[in-house]
């Protein structure tokens, strides 16, 4: 670190250079945080996490009970040491609650006053932030696995929801109603991603082992489907022709340039694909189990040079270079299953909840910083230190105190 500042003082590395360098190191050395812990709230496993996308304050978060909670995570205790409070609730008992589990919840884009759930009860839910009252309900002929919004749409307002009917309708927010639906795969979709660059291109992934590459305007078909063998078919059997992976996909993400999309599926692998081609790149990141049947989120960062993912691992948490599939490391910390990771860009941390009921902080493991704990150590040092040097010893008994004016 001495030498990128050094580098940084002769004009060797730009600004934005030192800070990209400053936010890899830290994003690298990720442990679990000692000084911000959660408040607890869920009393079953939770499933989905979301963060605010205009303060990155507010983290929004589903669980199985139906309970939604709203924690503040910007600390305003003034101690080093705090708990991120739950400033709102949905409890289960609520007339407006799910009535089954909640399987994704997310903000909207713009705005922290609306968020959006879905649920095992066949709906979609639009919520007021203030008041925690639904303000639309979508209901659906199917098991709602999830759904996802636009994090750049300028035209259009559509939520794209995935169901257990094998389709991905869109849900346009300004009317409330199902403006079209997309058809093409032949099992539940789990999981759905919006690409960060362009509005109108979205991804799938299903049970069918199928990841297809959408344009909304265009509903008769896909643009692309994804094909792990690249199209030789010589390598392959019928049974897993143009599939993305040998078993249900399950996860996946985009990199924050847009141009590669993340997947995984319950066969256990990681894939990196070509958004232009959709050519798979073959990058091997080894065997991560996955039996999910269930949407499974995967956290990349947006703020590194290099980017870096985040794989739920059973309990633990795998993290990787998307570009070389080397594993950087392996954040332990749950008792149960991880769930759902989300990262946070300007302070390089994670959060993560699964089936233990909690939610966890990793933070950068920064070396040679004073510590709140190593400062309490010290008082009570220097305190001990006091006292002892207070009592008078023999020798100060016995001198002589008196003092003369010609002193």
């Amino acid at each position: 670190m001495l030498r990128t500042i050094a580098e940084r003082n002769a004009g060797l590395i730009s600004p934005s250079g030192l800070e990209k360098l400053v936010c890899t190191e830290r994003a690298w050395a990720l442990h679990l945080d000692k000084q911000q812990d959660m408040e607890k709230i869920h009393k079953s496993p939770i499933n989905s996490l979301d963060l605010d996308p205009v303060e990155a304050r507010y983290l929004l978060s589903g669980a199985s009970n139906q309970v939604i909670a709203i924690h503040d995570l910007q600390n305003t205790s003034g101690r080093p040491t705090y708990t991120s409070v739950v400033v709102s609730s949905l409890d289960r008992q609520s007339r407006h609650a799910h009535k089954y589990s909640v399987e994704t919840v997310m903000w909207y884009p713009q705005d922290t006053g609306m968020f959006t759930s879905s649920s095992f009860d066949k709906t979609l839910k639009v919520w007021d932030t203030n008041t925690v009252v639904p303000v639309e309900t979508v209901k659906f002929q199917g098991k709602v696995y999830c759904h996802h919004m636009s994090q750049v749409s300028t035209t259009h307002c559509l939520i794209a929801v995935g169901t257990s009917s094998a389709e991905i309708t869109m849900v346009d927010l300004k009317s409330g109603a199902c403006s079209h639906v997309l058809r093409g795969h032949k099992n539940a979709v789990y999981t759905l991603s919006w690409s960060p660059i362009n509005e109108y291109t979205i991804v799938s992934g299903s049970a069918d082992s199928k990841a297809l590459v959408w344009d909304v305007r265009m509903a008769k078909s896909c643009i692309l489907t994804l094909d792990q063998h690249n199209g030789n078919t010589a390598v392959c059997g019928s049974a897993s022709v143009h599939t993305a992976h040998n078993g249900a996909v399950n996860g996946l993400s985009f990199t924050a340039d847009g141009l590669f999309i993340v997947t995984f599926g319950t066969d256990n692998r990681l894939r990196l694909w070509n958004v232009e081609n959709g050519k798979n790149m073959l990058i091997n990141y080894g065997a991560i189990n996955n039996e999910q049947k269930k949407c499974l989120n995967i956290a990349v960062s947006s703020d590194l040079p290099s980017d870096i993912m985040f794989v739920p691992h059973n309990s633990n948490i795998d993290v990787f270079c998307i570009h070389t599939g080397a594993r950087i490391g392996r954040l332990i910390g749950h008792y149960n299953d991880c769930n759902s990771v989300v990262y946070h860009p300007h302070h390089q941390q994670l959060y993560s909840a699964g089936n233990d009921r909690n939610i966890l902080v990793w933070t950068p493991k920064t070396m040679n910083i004073f510590t709140y704990e190593n400062y309490l150590e010290d008082l009570g040092k220097n305190k001990k230190h006091n006292i002892k040097s207070k009592k008078p010893s023999a020798l100060d008994l016995m001198q002589d105190t008196w003092s003369s004016d010609e002193d």
